[in-house]
């Protein structure tokens, strides 16, 4: 499947579920207008930058990562497998942030 048949926006999507599930944590995309509600450590991800990148972070923390989103020649499925590892590293590293 070609990135014109998934948008970068929807593979960041199946992904972040992936790893959710597999690392029992419930991530919710930002919402400026809930940012009121969200309490400390909630986890959260956003498109992030003109280059489509995903920026995971725990709110009020501190704590975020920031994974580019496709790279200039880089074909779907080098995308997809860089994504989701580049993924589950930024989560691991942000599970030590309460």
């Amino acid at each position: 499947m070609s990135m014109t048949q998934v948008t970068s926006g929807e593979l960041v999507d199946s992904k972040i579920a992936t790893i959710g599930y597999d690392q029992g944590i419930k991530f919710e995309r930002a919402s400026p207008g809930m940012f009121p509600h969200y309490r400390q450590g909630r986890w959260l991800y956003e498109e992030y930058g003109p280059r489509l990148g995903t920026r995971v972070f725990r709110w009020a923390t501190d704590a975020e990562k920031v994974v580019d989103g496709p790279r200039l020649f880089e074909s779907d499925e080098a995308y997809r497998s860089r994504l989701e590892a580049e993924l589950r590293t930024a989560v691991t590293e942000l599970m030590r942030f309460q």
